[in-house]
């Protein structure tokens, strides 16, 4: 299989949400099925939060949670070992998910290089260090 670009992946994955109106299943531990292509959940997508890339994985999380409050929001992201979106960028970000904007402020117009993001728990980890400080 021939590796996807970031932006591939996230707009999959967009295309998915909006004609289905739930989250891709999960094909295996490594992948999200998303408008019928397979991604590893660990794909990097070109959104950002807290200076952070996003993998997939986490997009799909934040989309599912859409209507939790936003403290457990966090609470199930750690529980679950998932990135996060900050707070102020979760509306944006879901937004665009939803099909509700064309466009989000935090999609950064040049993708990851590396098709590959950090564990999921090492971003959530920075995100929890970052809100303590």
């Amino acid at each position: 299989m021939a590796e996807e670009t970031s932006l591939a992946a996230l707009q999959a994955l967009r295309a998915w949400l909006i004609a289905e109106k739930r989250a891709p299943e999960e094909a295996s531990e490594d992948y999200v099925l998303a408008g019928g292509a397979r991604f590893p959940k660990t794909t990097r997508t070109p959104v950002s939060s807290s200076n952070n890339f996003l993998p997939l994985n986490a997009l799909v999380h934040a989309w599912s949670t859409a209507d939790l409050p936003v403290g457990q929001y966090i609470r199930d992201a750690r529980t679950n070992n998932v990135a996060r979106l900050a707070h102020l960028d979760r509306p944006d970000v879901l937004g665009y998910l939803k099909g509700e904007k064309d466009w989000s402020s935090r999609i950064s117009a040049e993708p990851p290089q590396s098709g590959q993001a950090p564990a999921s728990g090492e971003v959530a980890a920075a995100q929890d260090a970052k809100a303590a400080d």
